[in-house]
């Protein structure tokens, strides 16, 4: 293990067991600085857990020990308060018979972490058959205080929506509410509802009808979440390579041989193969060589890549080309340049319905700039 770290590589480290001291980082790095790259990276509270009663827990500043403990106390005390808003969330769709599956890093917490605040997350994902069940949802929601926040909406250009709600104790609770696995068309329309509902995993700690994806699934979703994520630098955020190396832990052979053969069906082996080589490379993810050797042939093979996301422009043109017809490219244009008016006045913060044509003006300046940029 090197001597000077970065603050990433020094949480990268724990992750692995190895117990890095705080002088191992290096000397230019702040308190501050270590603080923030935990919460950026989602293992701060994880971090807490593989540090207790060791040498590098007693080599860090008195002040960020007590920071990290009061952090992980707060996290166990939120957790349990959202864990009983989720179940009466929950409780409401199965009564109505709306069929949902719960995914990405809540029911991760359950299936795979050893307590459930261990898995840091600022929302729960679940997935709908279609809108109009996510709606019938909401609508539920709704009587029992969630909102839904203003923002761009339409067939093409987003497959969710969230909502959002604080207790009386001030603890907050956000769904996301999924009709489709991502908001990327080159991903969005690979897997159907009922081929994912076919193979999940009940929780029951939420109740009885509560699935989640099997992990199968759920580990491909996890591969294709970090490339949606790549324009912005994050595609190796440390909370989700360890949901990878947690998932890949698990997996016997037969998952392994399922695995291969859904990525190759769905065109997916150049992106899984990044997801599983980024956890080996940095949390020493035992991988099978057949399944890099098997993954690699597939992606040889394969029309779109990992450098899909490498910026918004690539990203656009992948969503674009995914998409059946041009009929379908110019809705999703259309819904990208010109959103709902009442999204924009509410964005701009104006009741003045003659400033629409600026407002759009200076959306679709703005879009450009973003489109044509690149990640630096």
């Amino acid at each position: 293990m090197p001597k000077i770290l970065t603050p990433y590589d020094w949480y990268a480290s724990i992750l692995r067991e190895e117990s890095p001291l705080f002088s191992d980082l290096d000397s230019n790095v702040s308190e501050e600085a270590l603080w923030q790259a935990g919460l950026e990276n989602g293992v701060t509270v994880l971090v807490n857990h593989k540090l207790a009663n060791s040498e590098a827990l007693e080599s860090l500043p008195q002040t960020y020990r007590e920071k990290l403990h009061k952090y992980a106390l707060n996290a166990a005390a939120t957790e349990l308060g959202q864990e009983h808003e989720l179940q009466m969330a929950l409780s409401l769709f199965t009564d109505a018979g709306i069929p949902f599956l719960l995914m990405k890093g809540t029911p991760l917490a359950y299936t795979h972490y050893p307590q459930l605040y261990l898995r840091s997350r600022s929302d729960t994902d679940l997935l709908f058959e279609n809108m109009d069940d996510a709606e019938k949802a909401f609508n539920l929601l709704e009587t029992h205080g969630y909102q839904r926040p203003n923002a761009v909406s339409g067939e093409f250009v987003s497959h969710e929506f969230c909502c959002y709600k604080k207790d009386k104790a001030g603890v907050g609770s956000t769904l996301d509410m999924h009709w489709k696995l991502s908001n990327a068309h080159r991903f969005a329309r690979a897997f159907n509802f009922t081929e994912l509902a076919a193979s999940s995993t009940q929780i029951t700690e939420l109740g009885e009808k509560a699935q989640s994806l099997g992990p199968i699934h759920a580990l491909l979703l996890a591969c294709m979440h970090r490339i949606a994520h790549k324009i912005e630098g994050m595609e190796n955020r440390l909370v989700w390579l360890y949901d990878i190396h947690l998932l890949t832990e698990k997996f016997s052979d037969q998952q392994w041989r399922q695995f291969i053969i859904l990525a190759t069906a769905k065109g997916m082996c150049g992106i899984c193969l990044d997801g599983i080589q980024q956890s080996a490379k940095i949390l020493n993810t035992d991988i099978p060589e057949e399944v890099k050797i098997q993954l690699e042939e597939g992606a040889s093979h394969e029309k779109y890549s990992t450098e899909m996301g490498e910026s918004q422009l690539t990203m656009e043109m992948s969503n674009l080309r995914a998409l059946p017809g041009w009929k379908e490219r110019a809705g999703l244009i259309k819904e990208r340049v010109f959103p709902d008016a009442n999204y924009m006045m509410v964005k701009y913060d104006t009741q003045k319905k003659y400033l629409l044509p600026y407002l759009y003006l200076k959306r679709a300046i703005g879009g450009i700039f973003k489109v044509l940029g690149t990640r630096s």
